[in-house]
């Protein structure tokens, strides 16, 4: 008779071989991460009012004013200019009558003065400098009594472009 032995192995040493063993943390490194922002300069338009004149007479010269409000990142030199309009004629901002189709002359003021025209043109030196937080440029209209004592009764208007350059 034959005898058969059986072999048997623990599970525990036939698993070990199966089971993998934890390798130990390594690292690379260290590599720098360069980290970089670049502000570059701008401007933007944030508000355009507008100026109405109403009851006008030949009496004394009309006058209002109305803001431009810029932004301008801190630090950049800007020039807020104004053109000299759609009915510009004969060296003169003009309003022209919708009615009658008459020029009524009148002029953009850096100051309530009205001695310092507001400029078309950058000059120059910048004539501001931003803070990175909006600012209040406010614009003087002035229309000489003598124009308005001259003028025929009826609307006028005229439309001007504003720019800031920097």
């Amino acid at each position: 008779m034959r005898s058969t032995r059986k072999l048997l192995l623990p599970v525990g040493l036939v698993a070990a071989g199966c089971i993998a063993t934890p390798a130990l943390a390594q690292t690379a490194g260290p590599a720098a991460l360069t980290i970089s922002a670049e502000v570059v300069a701008s401007c933007t338009i944030d508000q355009v009012g507008a100026i109405s004149l109403t009851g006008l007479t030949g009496a004394s010269a009309g006058t209002s004013s109305s803001d431009i409000d810029v932004t301008c990142t801190n630090g950049t030199g800007y020039d807020v200019l104004i053109d000299n309009g759609d009915n510009f004629a004969t060296g003169s901002r003009n309003l022209l009558g919708a009615d009658t189709a008459e020029a009524l002359p009148y002029g953009l003021f850096t100051a309530n003065d009205y001695a310092t025209p507001w400029p078309t043109v950058a000059g120059g030196t910048a004539a501001y400098t931003g803070t990175g937080d909006s600012e209040t440029h406010t614009v003087y209209l002035q229309i000489p009594s003598a124009s308005l004592a001259a003028a025929k009764a009826d609307t006028y208007s005229d439309t001007v472009q504003v720019t800031v350059e920097y």
